[in-house]
């Protein structure tokens, strides 16, 4: 009989570590605000001009759905950008207290 060789297995790491989902979050960001920056663009395009802007802004007429897309892109980008930022600080924290922790 031939004896089973036991491999060790490594713990399974933390798909949501700081370190790693820190710079994911800042990449998403940035790709939410360039792609925010865009759908501004032609939104202001789209947008009404003249006697139909009234209209929109009485509520006698519909604003074009890609300005209110604009508005909800922009909102993803804002969260985004904070949730990354909060990452990276919380890191920067725990980096910061066990530096402190070893040279005290």
């Amino acid at each position: 009989m031939a004896a089973t060789t036991d491999k060790p297995t490594k713990p399974p790491t933390s798909a949501l570590h700081p370190k790693r989902l820190g710079p994911t979050m800042a990449a998403i960001a940035g790709l939410a605000s360039a792609l925010s920056v865009v759908v501004g663009l032609i939104a202001a395009r789209v947008t009404p001009h003249g006697f139909a802007r009234l209209a929109v802004s009485l509520h006698l007429a519909r604003e074009p759905f890609i300005v209110k897309l604009a508005a909800g892109i922009a909102a993803v980008a804002v969260a985004a950008a904070t949730i990354s930022g909060l990452l990276h600080f919380y890191t920067w924290w725990q980096e910061h207290d066990a530096g402190s922790s070893d040279s005290g």
